[in-house]
C-alpha cells in the first residue's frame, strides 16, 4: 500500500542529518475512525506532578500499555517523577504497534497513550530521552481525532518547526532527533475536537539495559 509521505530534515550535531517521517493519511477515515473508538475505551488516567511544592494535575490523560505479549507489575518507565507499570495491550493495539514497527524497521514494545480533551489538554516542551528508551530511540506517534499542532525546538540553537497532526496520521521521529530537539503540544484558544495520540517505544529488557 502507499501513503503519502513527507521527510522533514532536522538538525543534530553540526554536519549531522537527522529527519522526522511524517504520513499525513497512514490510515484511511473509516480505518482511524474505528480505532479512535476503540482507544477511547483504554484504561485512561489523570496523575499529579508536584511542581513548585505542589500538586498539579497533568494536562491530559494518558495510559501506559506493554505490546509484546509479556506479563508486567513492575515499574518499567518514568517521567516527570511518575512511576509507570505497563498494562498488558488489547489485541488491536498490539497488532497496530507491528505494523508501525515493520514499517519504521525498528522494534516497539511500548505505548503511551494520551488523551487530550480539549483545547486546554497540552504537553510541554520535552524530549523522550528517558535512560529506559536507550541512547538514541525512535518514536513513533499515531493520531486519532481533532487535528493538533506539533512544536518542534532545537535544544542548542533553538531553531523551530510546527505542522499540524491529522486524524489518522503517523509521525516517526528518527534516531538521534530525541538527543537534539525538544517537542510539545501547546494549548489554544480555539475550540478543538478531543485527540488521541499513540506514542510508541521501544524498551529493553533490563538484562540488556546492564541493570
Amino acid at each position: 500500500m502507499l501513503f503519502s509521505h513527507q521527510q522533514i530534515p532536522l538538525e543534530g550535531d553540526v554536519g549531522q542529518q537527522l529527519q522526522l517521517d511524517y504520513y499525513p493519511t497512514w490510515l484511511s477515515q473509516t480505518r482511524a475512525d474505528q480505532l479512535l473508538a476503540l482507544a477511547e475505551q483504554l484504561n485512561w488516567r489523570q496523575d499529579q506532578l508536584r511542581m513548585f511544592g505542589r500538586q498539579i494535575p497533568v494536562p491530559r490523560l494518558h495510559c501506559w500499555y506493554r505490546t509484546d505479549g509479556l506479563s508486567g507489575g513492575e515499574i518499567d518507565y518514568r517521567w516527570s517523577g511518575l512511576g509507570m507499570v505497563a498494562e498488558a495491550a488489547p489485541q488491536w493495539l498490539t497488532d497496530i504497534t507491528a505494523e508501525i514497527a515493520e514499517l519504521a524497521e525498528t522494534p516497539l514494545n511500548r505505548c503511551l497513550a494520551n488523551y487530550y480533551r480539549d483545547s486546554r489538554d497540552s504537553v510541554d516542551w520535552h524530549a523522550d530521552d528517558e535512560a529506559e528508551l536507550g541512547e538514541a530511540p525512535i518514536i513513533a506517534s499515531l493520531s486519532l481525532g481533532g487535528r493538533r499542532q506539533f512544536q518542534l525546538r532545537h535544544q542548542r540553537t533553538k531553531q523551530r518547526h510546527k505542522f499540524d497532526l491529522e486524524h489518522g496520521s503517523l509521525l516517526i521521529m528518527g534516531a538521534g532527533v530525541q538527543g537534539h530537539w525538544q517537542h510539545r503540544v501547546p494549548k489554544l484558544t480555539a475550540a478543538v475536537e478531543p485527540r488521541i495520540n499513540l506514542t510508541l517505544r521501544y524498551i529493553a529488557p533490563p538484562s540488556r539495559r546492564g541493570v
